[in-house]
């Protein structure tokens, strides 16, 4: 009996366990001091006292509670840099490649079922508005901006309208011209890499580059067998009359004499300007047009 409340009494010698909420437990084991050995009676347990022992770091749950917040922190920031990168307002790279095959499958508009990339028409924009603002134009005009937009997707739909016209009137143009006008261009502009940075400027991939020199050719070839295939000289009372209402001698301008080449190259191109207008207003005519923005 003696034995028996001895073993009671060292059983309930352990301290009860702490529990502290939201931390994690430890279990930590101690043998009691106030005991002697007992070799002799092994059947006899030590005397254990489990003590909750609060952990600094937090459980599990509180974790996951901060990896979901710090997610949900860096999507938000994500996306914002991808709307201020895509508004062409910063330029971090992190999603140019992702912009890029964006811009190249999204259409501004389709010609004859054939579509005008978004690519196409921000890389217009951007020349027609760097061109107006070397010319002093206001260019942060609300009304200046959307007649802008307006000339760039009207330039290139006219554009792909002289394409189409060309192609179906069996204008080919062959690899090694393109390859020949590239390497003009790129001489012209100082080399490979003043080349490059002229294109980054604008946001131009050399295949958009090498497509719109096909496109130039086509369309040259298109004025040259179909819509002007004769030309008629330019008579000398043009020369005159587009010399006087420039202004002449008395706007400060050379001598006619001086001036003669000049006035003839203006006034063939003038001519090619209108034929080629009056051309557009019969595919037009007869195309269909959707615009997408």
């Amino acid at each position: 009996m003696q034995e028996n409340n001895s073993k009671d009494t060292l059983t309930n010698t352990s301290e009860p366990e702490v529990l502290v909420p939201e931390l994690e437990m430890v279990e930590t084991v101690i043998a009691s001091p106030e005991l002697p050995e007992r070799e002799t009676s092994p059947d006899v347990p030590v005397a254990a006292v489990v003590v909750a022992v609060p952990v600094a770091s937090p459980t599990r749950s509180v974790l996951k509670k901060y990896v979901i917040a710090a997610l949900i922190i860096i999507i938000m920031m994500l996306g914002l840099v991808f709307l201020l990168e895509k508004e062409g307002r910063i330029n971090t790279g992190l999603f140019a490649s992702m912009l890029r095959n964006s811009s190249a499958t999204v259409a501004v508009a389709l010609v004859n079922g054939v579509k005008i990339p978004q690519a196409d028409f921000a890389s217009s924009l951007l020349q027609l508005t760097q061109m107006a603002a070397s010319q002093g134009a206001n260019t942060t005009d609300v009304a200046f901006q959307d007649e802008l937009k307006k000339q760039a997707l009207d330039t290139l739909v006219n554009g792909q309208l002289l394409r189409q016209a060309a192609l179906e009137k069996g204008i080919k143009v062959p690899t090694e011209q393109v390859d020949t006008r590239l390497a003009g261009i790129e001489a012209g502009i100082g080399g490979p890499e003043a080349l490059a940075a002229k294109m980054g400027e604008f946001g131009i991939s050399e295949e958009s580059l090498r497509r719109d020199i096909e496109n130039e050719i086509l369309i040259q070839g298109l004025f040259d067998n179909v819509i002007s295939p004769e030309k008629t000289p330019v008579t000398e009372e043009e020369i005159t009359k587009i010399y006087e209402q420039s202004g002449g001698e008395k706007a400060g301008l050379p001598p006619l004499k001086d001036m003669r080449a000049q006035v003839v190259q203006k006034i063939e191109q003038n001519r090619q300007e209108q034929k080629i207008s009056d051309y557009l207003e019969i595919l037009r005519a007869k195309a269909t047009i959707e615009v997408l923005i």
